[in-house]
């Protein structure tokens, strides 16, 4: 599965929120501007957030810093837990999850 290429833009035309170049449109559905625009910065991020979240996955992974935590502290399976939660939202959103 593949998606439009970021960076994505958000503007408001109308009672729509727009994100493109023709992402998404948002339209009016009784939730107040200030929501649906928070809601547009959100999706219009997504490309980067996307980006970042695979490249920090593979940098720790790569770097074999998780070897170096103690066995015997919280922060080696802190860092494992919040990798595999990194791994679950890459996944969800190249559509390896259902939806």
């Amino acid at each position: 599965m593949s998606h439009t290429k970021g960076p994505w833009d958000a503007y408001q035309m109308g009672r729509g929120i727009y994100i493109g170049p023709d992402v998404c449109k948002m339209i009016s559905n009784g939730k107040d501007l200030v929501e649906r625009k928070a809601n547009a910065h959100l999706i219009k991020a997504a490309p980067d957030l996307l980006e970042a979240l695979q490249e920090m996955i593979a940098e720790v992974h790569e770097s074999g810093i998780i070897s170096f935590l103690p066995e015997d502290t919280d922060a080696k399976q802190i860092l494992i837990d919040r990798l595999e939660a990194a791994q679950a939202a890459v996944n969800s959103a190249l559509g390896y999850s259902k939806v």
